[in-house]
């Protein structure tokens, strides 16, 4: 079964709920393990669910102090790359 714009819109709209929530487990759930970050300086792999959790409870807080209150997709574009695999733009 391939991905729907539809599907990943409702995926990215759970996440940004977690997100503004600061439900560091919810988030968690959403990803795929094993995972890897990409940053402009570093790549990070990811094993397990608590690495994720642990990446995302500064973000969480950082958010929060910047007045963030909640967080809503826009997608502009969306092209598959797999079956399970999308790449999206806001």
């Amino acid at each position: 079964m391939s991905l729907s714009k539809t599907a990943v819109e409702s995926l990215l709209t759970a996440y940004g709920q977690a997100l503004s929530e600061g439900d560091l487990r919810q988030i968690a759930k959403s990803w795929a393990i094993p995972a890897l970050v990409l940053k402009d300086d570093a790549s990070v792999p990811i094993t397990s669910s608590s690495e994720i959790e642990e990446l995302f409870a500064g973000s969480v807080e950082q958010y929060h102090q910047q007045g963030l209150a909640s967080k809503r997709p826009f997608l502009e574009n969306m092209k598959l790359l797999s079956a399970n695999l999308a790449a999206v733009g806001a």
